[in-house]
């Protein structure tokens, strides 16, 4: 799971080697966990008693420095660059022909409309895009973002099919990162969330998500997510999840290296 420029590391990773790069994925992260509980095997994992696995769980979280960005957990470090051979092309255009890395379990993908810096103003995206609404879909689709979220979100999923979920956050503010505090809702005191009735749904989302929609019982009611991810997604707004669409402007990406 990543979410900014480690969502981009992953992207990366996904395409190293034209799709035949060994992906560290599901190790790095387990090895992490075994070694913040003082275990060497997932038995002992099990095995562990609760207080072990809260000190863990907040070591992982509270204490594992990420640089200066204030995100949870550490940075990425040095990522790959397209330079001809690791990374032949960008990964937009890598994905659109095929040459990516099938081994995947899963994927989940996050877009934002536009960019806006991690902010604690409550209107911050108002104040960022002062154009007229009738603007903002022209702009959602011609627009610089588009490169850098939206379309690669797109294509991840395009290529990726029942593999991956996509997904639009409006919720306001709709800051940069603002989908974490939905993904790991606990109370308004440590992960303050406008939609207390969203994040958990959107928390219930991920649960069928890794466990293949299993532990629905409390959730009976929601919608499955949409199918085809590569033409429709969720856009998660302010009282309910709505289907989107297709992606407005967005065109299979030319080579880097013509």
């Amino acid at each position: 799971m990543g979410t900014s420029d480690r969502a981009a590391m992953i992207d990366l990773l996904l395409v190293a080697k034209g799709g035949h790069e060994v992906l560290p994925f599901n190790q790095a992260m387990f090895d992490g966990i075994l070694r913040a509980a003082n275990c060497t095997t997932v038995a002992c994992l099990r095995d562990a008693p609760q207080e072990v696995l809260f000190k863990a769980n907040s070591f992982l979280i509270n204490e594992v420095g990420d640089g200066s960005t204030g995100a949870l957990g550490p940075l990425t470090g040095f990522t790959p660059v397209v330079d001809g051979k690791y990374i032949e092309d960008l990964p937009t255009a890598l994905l659109a022909r095929g040459s990516y890395n099938r081994k995947m379990h899963s994927l989940r993908l996050f877009e934002r409309p536009y960019l806006t810096p991690m902010t604690t103003l409550s209107n911050a995206s108002s104040r960022c895009m002062s154009i007229p609404q009738t603007s903002l879909k022209k702009f959602h689709g011609t627009g610089r973002p588009i490169c850098h979220f939206a379309c690669n979100a797109y294509f991840n999923a395009k290529a990726y099919k029942n593999k991956a979920q996509r997904y639009a956050m409006t919720i306001p503010p709709a800051t940069h990162g603002l989908d974490q505090t939905y993904f790991l809702f606990n109370s308004n005191a440590s992960t303050p969330a406008t939609d207390i009735a969203a994040a958990r749904e959107f928390q219930e989302y991920v649960r069928r998500f890794v466990t293949s929609e299993r532990n629905q019982e409390d959730y009976r009611g929601l919608d499955d997510w949409p199918n085809g991810p590569g033409e429709t997604s969720f856009e998660i707004v302010l009282g309910s999840f709505e289907v989107q669409k297709g992606l407005l402007g967005c065109q299979p990406p030319l080579s880097s290296l013509e």
